[in-house]
């Protein structure tokens, strides 16, 4: 019936809404609320999250290259979405140094990686890893490749933490990411592969 059409649909935008809510600092309406186990199924979208960063970044990144340098353009292009984001995927790149270069046993890496402070490993590896995706991003020949790039980029980089969850298990049994750590469905990742292609077919 269209009633259970329209409550189908509302329900997939409140996952979107979801994974909007997740992964940036973008506001989403009251009205969409929250349920724990949307966390679960909301994943699906992450792609989709991960084109519409990609596309505000492409976007500053356009518009500020038709005023200064490339290198300039990329780093207001970064600095962009690492608001829009809330540098979230930076901290957990931060953490993943800080345990890795600091801990010697399993059990020592998760209990850095838990600890909210940044060490020296993860300065050093933000800085590094900022740098890098400035300067291959500033070599790039031309403005609308650099605008591709980021909105593929962005996109697929989602898509990959999507099959991480669909294929891999969460590595321990207790913690703050553990509502995502499960697998999707074939289903849930089919879509989520099926936006990154669309967005890739796109750019």
């Amino acid at each position: 019936s269209s009633g259970d059409r329209k409550a189908a649909a509302l329900h997939q935008l409140r996952l979107f809404f979801t994974a909007l809510q997740f992964f940036t600092r973008v506001p989403v309406p009251r009205w969409v609320g929250f349920a724990p186990e949307w966390l679960n199924h909301c994943t699906r979208y992450y792609p989709l999250v991960g084109g519409l960063v990609g596309l505000a970044a492409a976007l500053v990144y356009v518009v500020a290259a038709q005023f200064w340098p490339p290198m300039v353009a990329v780093v207001l292009s970064t600095a962009a979405t690492v608001y829009m984001t809330g540098a979230f995927h930076e901290d957990g790149f931060a953490d993943v140094c800080d345990g890795f270069g600091g801990g010697l046993s399993r059990e020592r890496v998760f209990e850095i990686m838990k600890d909210s402070r940044i060490g020296a490993y993860g300065t050093v590896g933000i800085v590094l890893l900022l740098a890098l995706k400035c300067v291959a991003l500033a070599s790039l020949p031309t403005v609308a490749t650099a605008a591709g790039a980021l909105l593929a980029g962005h996109t697929w980089s989602r898509l990959c933490s999507a099959g991480l969850i669909r294929f891999m298990d969460y590595a321990k049994e207790e913690g703050k990411a553990k509502p995502l750590g499960h697998r999707m469905s074939g289903k849930e990742f089919a879509i989520a592969v099926g936006t990154g292609v669309a967005v890739l077919l796109l750019t």
